[in-house]
């Protein structure tokens, strides 16, 4: 090992079987039985979202078969410990608060040794259940694709960045850690993939064969319902549109409604900044909805790339909110536009409208994917506190 900035780091090419302990094989048993993992995908498949074959269908006939899927994973014992500092502001200035982390901690790095990004798999979630010793076999070594001598650099390399974001400390000053005890070991996970039977085979649920949670999903959506969520994003926004011109119109041409007296000056300002908290929340609704129209022919769950994602990680509205700024820029523009218009009939106020309502439509149902995490380096650790 050598040492570089308070950190011990094992380089890549030095990796050898010397570094490490003997790899162990674990598999872990299987807590769900078949009928429990289709129960949890007939309760998600529920939604109106989802196409009536999966969400009418006769669960009693949907294939489901149990998969063990290898993985590989590097534990290391970490200690030392990290200082610095974030800072907080508060209405007067700047205020420095101290931070030092005491690192006494098992970090444990898993990747696939297959294949597994189509159905959404890149690391292991849990690493908790009944697990046992086995010895592996030709069949079993058959799925594995990424060998071990590729996989465990990519597991040395992450531990450092794992420390660090564990920590949490945004301006380091002082930093000594010491990563021991590396082992390495070949899994096996079990996972319940459920398919239908009359629908493309393209389409799956993959289940957690020890939690029983939906790890994943690929499922056809529901096109009524698309369409149904289309015209109704497109009326409420015409209604938004509408409301906002005649908004904008009674506090200008109807200053007396202030009181008291003084703040008649400033109707236009509290008109304004009405209207502005109200396309705030006008964007986040109907934008979303627009976003369903769009990508709703697929239902995608966790880390599978397309679709619109349903997910708890919400990713198709995180990726929204960057278009926010736009959104109601657009939106902005479309009533002013309609508003002159309907002042002046001049037809560049009728321009500005139609360019702002087209900004707006485009913004809404720009092409967002729930796509395979950008890092997987930094993504593959789970952290067990042991401290």
């Amino acid at each position: 090992m050598k040492e570089r900035g308070g950190m011990d780091e094992l380089p890549a090419e030095d990796l050898c079987d010397a570094c490490l302990s003997r790899p162990g094989s674990l598999r872990f048993t299987c807590a769900v039985t078949r009928a429990e993992a289709i129960e949890t995908v007939r309760q998600w498949s529920a939604s109106r979202r989802i196409a009536p074959s999966w969400r009418c269908q006769d669960w009693t006939a949907a294939s489901c078969c149990l998969r063990s899927l290898p993985f590989w994973m590097l534990t290391a014992h970490v200690s030392g410990y990290v200082k610095g500092c974030r800072i907080e502001s508060d209405d007067v200035s700047d205020i420095e608060i101290l931070m030092d982390v005491t690192l006494n901690n098992t970090f444990i790095w898993t990747w696939p040794a297959s294949r597994s990004g189509a159905i959404g798999i890149w690391s292991l979630h849990n690493l908790s259940g009944e697990t046992h010793l086995f010895r592996k076999d030709s069949t079993q070594m058959s799925d594995v694709t990424v060998p071990r001598a590729a996989a465990l650099p990519v597991g040395i390399r992450a531990f450092p960045d794992a420390v660090l974001n564990y920590c949490n400390v945004p301006e380091i000053t002082e930093i000594e850690v010491h990563i021991q005890d590396l082992e390495d070991a070949f899994v096996l996970y079990p996972f319940w993939m459920v398919r239908h039977a009359s629908s493309d085979p393209a389409f799956f649920a993959l289940i957690d064969g020890v939690t029983g949670n939906l790890v994943s999903a690929h499922v056809p959506g529901d096109p009524l319902t698309r369409l149904e969520t289309f015209l109704a994003a497109t009326a409420l926004s015409v209604l938004g549109v509408a409301l906002s011109i005649y908004a904008a119109h009674y506090f200008l041409s109807n200053p007396s409604a202030f009181s008291p007296k003084e703040l008649q000056d400033y109707a236009l300002i509290a008109g304004a900044g009405l209207i502005a908290v109200f396309l705030l929340v006008w964007a986040f609704f109907v934008s979303e909805a627009f976003v369903f129209a769009r990508y709703g022919s697929e239902i995608t769950y966790g880390e599978v790339k397309g679709g619109y994602n349903t997910s708890q990680y919400d990713a198709i509205s995180a990726r929204t909110r960057q278009f926010w700024p736009g959104i109601i820029f657009s939106f902005a523009a479309t009533v002013s536009g309609g508003f002159l218009f309907m002042l002046s009939c001049d037809w560049q106020a009728a321009a500005l409208g139609l360019g702002g309502l087209v900004m707006y439509l485009g913004l809404c149902m720009w092409r967002l994917e729930v796509g395979r995490m950008e890092d997987l380096i930094d993504c593959g650790y789970v952290i067990e506190d042991v401290s």
